[in-house]
C-alpha cells in the first residue's frame, strides 16, 4: 500500500494543481536515480481526471503516443483492445471518495488523522495505480515504482515553482513535438535543475524470445515443411487471475499476481483457411507461447515453408525460433485469412457474452435458454473467481459496461452471492 512519503507528495501536488498551467501533451522528463527516464503528463485541464501519468522508458512513452494516436470510440474492437490493455505507466490520480476500496479509504483516513488534514469534495483522494501491458490495472506493490512516483511528484512540484518565474517558452516546454527536445528534470543535491533531452522513438520495442529447448527446435528443423500460414498477436478480452510465484522479485511477484489478458497467436493456413492450433497465454512469458508453438507443430506434424505476420509484436516474437528452425519469416500487410478468422472469433465471443434485452424472457428453468454451454459456464464461473480475487481497489476499476452486464446476469443468479453483495457495495 501506499507510504506516507507518497500521500505528502500526492497532497502536495493536489493544492498546487499543475494543470491549470499545463496540458497533457506538454511532457516533461524526469531522471530517476535509477537512470530511467519518466516521461510525465499531468492530467486535468477540463478538471474531469486529475492525475500525474509516468510513463517509463521508451516503451512506456511509446504507449502514451498510442494513446494520443487513437482516439477512444473511434477505434476497430482490436485498437480499441490495444488502447485499454497496452497503457505502461504509473500514475498518481485523485478519485471521490465513493471510487475507492474501503481498505484503501482506511489507509488515507489513518493518515489524515495523524497529519490533521480534512478531505472534502470531488477528486480529494490519491489513488496509486500501476499498468502493464496485457496487465489488469494494479496497485504498488513494488518499492521501485514507489520511489518513482516520489521522484515524479517531487520534480514536479520544483517545475510548479519554476512556472511562477519563467513561462513555458523560456524552459522551452511546449506541446509535445516527437521530433524536438524536452525539458529533463535531474536532481541536483537537494534541489532540481532543467536539462534537455530529445524523445525516444514513439514505437514500441518488443521482445525477441528464445526457445531455450535445443530438443524442441532441433526436431522441427528436420521437419518436412509445407504450406504457407497467416500468423498475428492480439488480447483476448476476457481477463484470468494470475498465480502469484513465491520465487519471484517483489516487484515481478505483484505484476504476476494480477490478472491478466491472455495474448493470442492465431496461425492459418493461408491456402484452406483453416485456423490451427491456438496459442494463448501470459504475454510476459514469449518463451512458453513458443514452447507451445513449438510442441503444437509436433502433435499435428504441420510445420510450415513459411509465415507471413502483420504486426510488429508477431515479428518480434517468432524471429529467432523461425530463423533457428528454417521458416522463412516475413511481414505482409495483407492477411485475408488471418482476418476472417480472427473477425468470426471476436463475433463467437461477442455472442457468447451476449445477454438477452430487458424484453426478452429466459426460462430459468431450462438451461437450453441460457447464452453459452456447459463449457462456456465453466468459463463464466472461472472469470467470477477471478473477480473474486480481486482487491476491491482492482474491482473499483472495472469499465461500467462490465459492471451492468454483471448487474444483468446478477438478476438471473447467475453470480455468486458474494461478488454481487462487493459490487453493490462498491458501485451503489
Amino acid at each position: 500500500m501506499a507510504t506516507d512519503r507518497m500521500y505528502d507528495l500526492a497532497f502536495r501536488f493536489r493544492n498546487r494543481k499543475l494543470w491549470q498551467q499545463l496540458a497533457d501533451t506538454e511532457v516533461y522528463g524526469v531522471l530517476f536515480a535509477d537512470g530511467e527516464i519518466g516521461y510525465c503528463s499531468v492530467m486535468g485541464a477540463l478538471g474531469e481526471h486529475l492525475a500525474l501519468g509516468v510513463y517509463v522508458g521508451q516503451n512506456g512513452y511509446a504507449s502514451y503516443c498510442y494513446t494520443l494516436d487513437h482516439a477512444p470510440g473511434t477505434l476497430s474492437q482490436d485498437d480499441e483492445m490495444e488502447l485499454i490493455v497496452g497503457q505502461d505507466c504509473i500514475q498518481c490520480s485523485f478519485e471521490s471518495k465513493d471510487m475507492l476500496a474501503e481498505d484503501e479509504l482506511a489507509e488515507i483516513q489513518e493518515y489524515c488523522k495523524k497529519n490533521e488534514k480534512k478531505l472534502r469534495g470531488k477528486n480529494a483522494f490519491p489513488q496509486f495505480m500501476k499498468y502493464v501491458p496485457g496487465q489488469y490495472p494494479w496497485h504498488f506493490d513494488s518499492k521501485l515504482d514507489e520511489d518513482r512516483i516520489c521522484q515524479a511528484l517531487e520534480a514536479s512540484l520544483w517545475l510548479e515553482k519554476v512556472l511562477k518565474k519563467y513561462t513555458k517558452e523560456e524552459i522551452r516546454l511546449f506541446e509535445l513535438r516527437r521530433d524536438g527536445k524536452i525539458p529533463l528534470l535531474v536532481k541536483n543535491g537537494s534541489d532540481w535543475e532543467i536539462r534537455y533531452t530529445a524523445l525516444p522513438s514513439p514505437e514500441r520495442v518488443w521482445p525477441t524470445p528464445i526457445l531455450e529447448n535445443e530438443v524442441l527446435v532441433a526436431r522441427i528443423q528436420k521437419m518436412k515443411k509445407k504450406g504457407t500460414w497467416e500468423s498475428g498477436t492480439f488480447y483476448f478480452p476476457s481477463p484470468v487471475q494470475a498465480e502469484e510465484d513465491e520465487d519471484s522479485e517483489e516487484d515481478e511477484a505483484a505484476i504476476d499476481a494480477a490478472p491478466y489478458f491472455p495474448l493470442m497467436l492465431m496461425n492459418v493456413d493461408r491456402k484452406t483457411g483453416m485456423v490451427l492450433r491456438p496459442v494463448m497465454g501470459n504475454g510476459r512469458d514469449a518463451e512458453e507461447l513458443l514452447r507451445e508453438l513449438a510442441e503444437g507443430m509436433l502433435a499435428d506434424q504441420n510445420a510450415p515453408k513459411s509465415i507471413l505476420v502483420g504486426d510488429d509484436r508477431a515479428f518480434a516474437l517468432l524471429t529467432d525460433f523461425c530463423e533457428r528452425t528454417g521458416i522463412q519469416l516475413r511481414k505482409e500487410n495483407h492477411l485475408p485469412k488471418f482476418l476472417e478468422a480472427k473477425t468470426s472469433l471476436m463475433h463467437q465471443f461477442d455472442r457468447d457474452n451476449a445477454w438477452p434485452d430487458d424484453d426478452e424472457d429466459w426460462d430459468d428453468e431450462d438451461d437450453d435458454d441460457l447464452p453459452f454451454d456447459e463449457g462456456e459456464a465453466e468459463e463464466l464461473d472461472q472469470f467470477f473467481e477471478t473477480l473474486l480475487k480481486m482487491r476491491d481497489e482492482e474491482l473499483k476499476t472495472m469499465p461500467r459496461d462490465l459492471v451492468k452486464m454483471i448487474r444483468e446476469m446478477a438478476e438471473w443468479g447467475l453470480v455468486p452471492d458474494e461478488l454481487v453483495k462487493r459490487i453493490k457495495k462498491l458501485f451503489h
